[in-house]
């Protein structure tokens, strides 16, 4: 994992998280729940404000000065359920798979969220075929809770989604 570095993009380098993100929902379209095709005709300016609004909430990976990876975690917003955090649209450019990136920004979000009082629970979601993300989430501690059956439909497929969740502080 050596010359990993998990960072946040400020707004103005929207541009890299554009690509970045269209990259992740063009080539693992079943582990997404955006679309491609919806994501690709975002205007410039929805881009721009989207990496705005949530740019301490999405973290990204660096080796070698070029993005690896990303992922976004998303605080629940009803008074009964913000200490959840849902973990989101992890991803990894496939030449940089196998190195630690996914586990390093894991850790390094799940050591914040741990450090933050007021989160009790992160729960993330896996397509059942994805066995690699599967074994990584067990391997920081999630475990599975539920399976949601043919929870995504993507090119004539159906994929089960694999729930997972992680009990971080105890009140």
């Amino acid at each position: 994992m050596g010359n990993i570095k998990v960072v946040h993009l400020s707004p103005s380098q929207w541009q890299q998280y554009k690509e970045l993100r269209l990259e992740a929902l063009k080539n693992e379209p079943q582990a997404m729940l955006t679309a491609y095709e919806k994501a690709k005709d975002y205007s410039d300016e929805e881009w721009q404000s989207r990496l705005e609004k949530s740019s301490q909430n999405i973290y990204f990976a660096e080796k070698e000065n070029s993005l690896a990876g990303m992922t976004g975690i998303k605080f629940g917003e009803m008074p009964k359920s913000e200490h959840v955090v849902t973990i989101w649209g992890v991803y990894v450019k496939p030449e940089y798979r196998g190195l630690g990136v996914a586990k390093k920004m894991l850790q390094t979000i799940m050591a914040e969220l741990d450090a933050n009082p007021k989160v009790v629970k992160v729960s993330l979601g896996v397509v059942a075929s994805q066995i690699p993300a599967y074994n990584l989430y067990k391997s920081l501690g999630f475990r599975e809770v539920g399976v949601q059956e043919k929870q995504i439909y993507v090119g004539g497929s159906y994929y089960d989604e694999i729930l997972m969740e992680k009990i971080i502080n105890h009140h």
